[in-house]
């Protein structure tokens, strides 16, 4: 081996060990560089959290302990907290699910996660999940809330209104909540911060039935086509096909009247025409009456301010129950007509307590237990009572039945007669002089008409009458 070989050899193993040599050298200066740059940032937060420290989502990095523990629980918690599934969104205060920060706990977690190396937390940004307790109570009602919100029951094939007619829509799927789930995932990302919540839902299949719907559709359609109109404030308001479609709620697979829905058109009819109505819920029970019967009828809709309110229980005695729901019907339905004792100045309203007079369905061999003015073939009035007699409630008069008019209108005749006694009017057997001319709705027609015709409803001088008693 030559000397030059060798010298270049030695060489090369000199600069190698030197090479080696700095750069653990520079290995060892970075790292006492790092120890004491970790040791200078622990004594410098010593009684701080470490930079980039996260408190749920509220940014702590360099905070005194002493500053977290006095913190507001609204900068510590989301104020609010968004529940979503698909397109439906729910918005509720965070507050309203009981849940409370305890910051003690918080803090203690905050440094139990303290590194020794405190530049390789700045470089992570650790996250630490806040300590909370929760009010039970609280959270459940809170969470009912959702779920409500959140849950669709699964539909069977059914009656609808699409707009222009009553159809059958197909069966739909329903969604339900998994509460347990949901219930974990308030309590686990709330104190994460997170203000975003997706709701666990469930599909629903609903249970089909193959159900003939066809009568019921011709039944609402029917009922929906009868004309009813409404008198307010001088005007006459003519409800579309939508709107008294509006007065029918789904109950199972077909719809039935809804006295709220109906309440609710009545009294936003009242508000567009700047008054209140003094006989929302009557109305709606008139206007069932009149739709289930297909009666066309005009039915003042009474504003507050401006009548006189008799109240009126019903009752029967002798005679089913049963029979008061048709009743109760066909009283407010005369009650509220345009041609009745309302004529806009006098409002009756159903109550089922005290009452400025009770209209009683009574059995006929019961009639005279009210009174000796009374007998068992007519109706009466006795005091607060106006008495109905079961039997022409049901069949009316021999002389009334053979005029061919209707037992509605026969029952419009004597609600009218013996609600006028209650009134203030006394029977009035006029005779009439002139062909065709209408008995007073205070005459006792099926008795005698002296030669007057049939009339069922008070003549103008009646009403002249009462408005002036009024």
């Amino acid at each position: 081996m030559s000397t030059s070989y060798r010298a270049r050899h030695s060489q090369v193993r000199h600069h190698a060990r030197f090479s080696k040599k700095r750069v653990l050298t520079i290995c060892a200066i970075l790292l006492l560089l790092f120890i004491v740059a970790n040791a200078a940032i622990g004594l410098l937060y010593r009684n701080k959290v470490y930079p980039g420290y996260y408190l749920g989502t509220q940014s702590v990095g360099g905070m005194r302990y002493d500053q977290i523990s006095h913190m507001d629980q609204s900068s510590l918690l989301p104020a609010k907290t968004q529940f979503r599934s698909g397109n439906a969104i729910l918005t509720k205060e965070t507050a309203d699910f009981g849940i409370t920060v305890d910051r003690p706990a918080s803090i203690k977690a905050l440094k139990s996660v303290h590194s020794w190396l405190p530049l390789v937390d700045m470089l992570r940004h650790p996250h630490v999940a806040l300590v909370t307790t929760t009010d039970e109570a609280k959270l459940t009602t809170s969470l009912d809330l959702v779920v409500t919100h959140f849950t669709k029951p699964a539909l069977d094939k059914r009656i609808v209104f699409n707009g222009n007619a009553f159809v059958v829509a197909s069966p739909e799927n329903g969604r339900s909540v998994n509460r347990p789930v949901l219930k974990s995932l308030v309590t686990s990302e709330v104190v994460k911060g997170k203000s975003s919540i997706k709701v666990p839902i469930e599909t629903v299949k609903p249970v089909v039935h193959d159900t003939d719907l066809g009568g019921d559709i011709a039944t609402l359609t029917k009922q929906t086509a009868t004309a009813v109109k409404l008198i307010v404030a001088g005007q006459t308001v003519q409800p579309s096909l939508a709107d008294k479609a509006g007065w029918y709620a789904q109950q199972g697979q077909t719809m039935v009247f809804s006295s709220a829905q109906a309440q609710t058109y009545i009294n936003n009819v009242a508000a567009a025409h700047g008054v209140t109505a003094a006989n929302a819920d009557d109305l709606a029970v008139a206007l069932n009456y009149s739709l289930s019967n297909q009666q066309s009828n005009t039915l003042y809709l009474v504003a507050q301010s401006a009548v006189r309110v008799r109240t009126y229980c019903t009752a029967a005695k002798g005679v089913s129950e049963a029979g008061l729901a048709t009743l109760n019907g066909k009283l407010a339905t005369v009650y509220a007509d345009s041609r009745g004792w309302s004529n806009g100045i006098l409002a009756f309203k159903h109550v089922d307590s005290g009452c400025e007079f009770t209209v009683w369905l009574t059995a006929s061999s019961l009639m005279t237990t009210f009174g000796a003015i009374c007998d068992d073939y007519y109706n009466c009035q006795v005091g607060s009572n106006v008495v109905v007699n079961y039997d022409r409630w049901q069949s009316a008069t021999d002389p009334w039945n053979a005029t061919g008019q209707s037992l509605e209108e026969y029952r419009n005749l004597i609600i009218n007669h013996e609600t006028g006694h209650r009134l203030g009017f006394r029977d009035n057997n006029i005779t009439c002089t002139q062909p065709g001319q209408l008995a007073p709705v205070m005459m006792q027609q099926s008795i005698a008409l002296n030669g007057c015709s049939f009339n069922v409803w008070p003549t103008t001088g009646e009403l002249t009458t009462l408005k002036a008693q009024l």
